[in-house]
């Protein structure tokens, strides 16, 4: 495992530049069995060298605006995104599946969620919407199959040995329940290792 560096679509993240995402926010209150278990699994890895996320930060990435940054994205521009979003997610239920384990991969954990599917299909609208609104070059960074990122690594060690302890943590599944997205500013703090965000609009599934 190396430490993890802030990417966008294939490419470092700009210094001092905040990107538009769609996030599906993880509320810890309404999923207290996740939390948990959240909590198990970050005691089982708090001596290696991984920055755990605080639970504020932690989301699922549904969708990334790549073409510039936030900054340079007016209000009303904000506010038509924001619209094309909504409609496109218009009658999609809340999402309900599991938190399916913690993985150490090469440069962080992450939180496998399961099934993937119904949130793809949601990548699939909301992608497609974007770009009907800010054209196909507006979302290109590939957003990977669904998941929590539970810390970044900050210093090399061997993913195998974090992953045994992350194997320890039994039971190591949870239920989950999304019950919204939201458009968000999003900045990446590359000298503390944090992500942050501000929210655009709320975005309620169902």
């Amino acid at each position: 495992m190396k430490p993890y560096e802030f990417g966008l679509a294939g490419r470092p993240w700009p210094d001092r530049a905040s990107f538009l995402h769609v996030y599906a926010p993880i509320d810890l209150a309404a999923n207290p069995e996740l939390a948990e278990v959240i909590s198990r699994w970050r005691e089982a890895i708090a001596s290696d060298p991984i920055r755990l996320l605080p639970d504020p930060a932690l989301h699922i990435t549904i969708e990334a605006i790549t073409d510039t940054p936030a900054a340079r994205i007016s209000t009303a521009e904000r506010r038509e995104l924001a619209n094309a979003v909504r409609a496109a997610v218009s009658g999609a239920p809340p999402y309900t599946g599991l938190a399916a384990g913690c993985l150490s991969t090469s440069s962080g954990a992450v939180v496998n969620i399961s099934p993937a599917e119904p949130l793809a299909a949601l990548h699939r609208r909301i992608r497609a919407a974007v770009q009907a609104t800010r054209g196909a070059d507006a979302t290109t960074a590939d957003i990977s199959k669904a998941h929590i990122s539970l810390g970044y690594c900050y210093r090399q060690v061997d993913s195998d040995l974090v992953q045994r302890h992350l194997r320890a943590v039994d039971p190591s599944h949870a239920p989950v329940a999304i019950n919204e997205l939201r458009l968000v500013d999003v900045h990446a703090d590359k000298d503390s290792g944090g992500l942050t965000w501000d929210t655009v609009e709320i975005i309620p599934l169902g």
